[in-house]
């Protein structure tokens, strides 16, 4: 007997925070302004990290955020998705954006074949990934998907990964990056980005860790 294949099409992300698996993932834009002030600082970043992160990107730099109006309104904006985030978890018991503390924040820039590896933030509470650039295309536009494969496009997404893989239980989530996006998760969550092709493509991102203070 010939097992018919099972046609589905990739579960995309939407705005806010929704659960996948296991945990729940949230995804925000920032507004054009922010935006533009991430772009700045990552243009100015020049202290590299790359010895502290294993990754084999072009570029990871450290990001200061700055006494500057400009940073406090980025910050602000950072703090506020994260504050959305917990308030979707439990409106009650959820974290203001007063109750939230900055540790670190880096840039990654990745291009053809390079990775950024299976990892987590487990040292802080929440992680977030803003998108500054991506000249990719989404490799699953136009793809036929037949039941759940590994084989499934994954050029330059963000994977997460989540518990075991069993029927009706989905394990992972995947996601392309659209610039001026802020994407927000548990810092224990496993996660990774996956390698591209392409000589003229570029995917800058940045990551960071925010703690509760409470």
């Amino acid at each position: 007997m010939v097992k018919q294949l099972r046609r589905y099409e990739r579960p995309l992300i939407k705005d806010g925070t929704h659960r996948y698996m296991g945990p729940s993932i949230y995804k925000g834009v920032l507004t054009d302004k922010v935006f533009k002030t991430m772009c700045d600082m990552v243009t100015q970043s020049q202290e590299s990290v790359k010895d502290m992160l294993c990754h084999t990107t072009t570029e990871n730099n450290r990001l200061e955020f700055q006494e500057k109006p400009e940073h406090y309104e980025a910050l602000e904006e950072i703090f506020a998705h994260i504050s959305n985030f917990t308030q979707a978890h439990n409106p009650i018991d959820h974290r203001d954006v007063d109750e939230l503390d900055l540790d670190n924040v880096w840039m990654n820039v990745q291009h053809e074949n390079q990775t950024i590896g299976q990892h987590t933030h487990e040292e802080s509470d929440y992680a977030f990934v803003i998108y500054v650039k991506n000249t990719l295309l989404d490799p699953s536009a136009g793809h036929v998907y037949e039941d759940r494969s590994v084989n499934d496009p994954q050029d330059g997404m963000i994977e997460w990964r989540y518990g075991e893989t069993h029927f009706l239980s989905p394990n992972r989530m995947l996601h392309f990056p659209v610039e001026g996006e802020i994407v927000i998760f548990p810092g224990w969550l496993e996660h990774m980005v996956h390698p591209f092709k392409g000589k003229n493509h570029e995917r800058i991102s940045i990551a960071g860790n925010i703690n509760s203070s409470r």
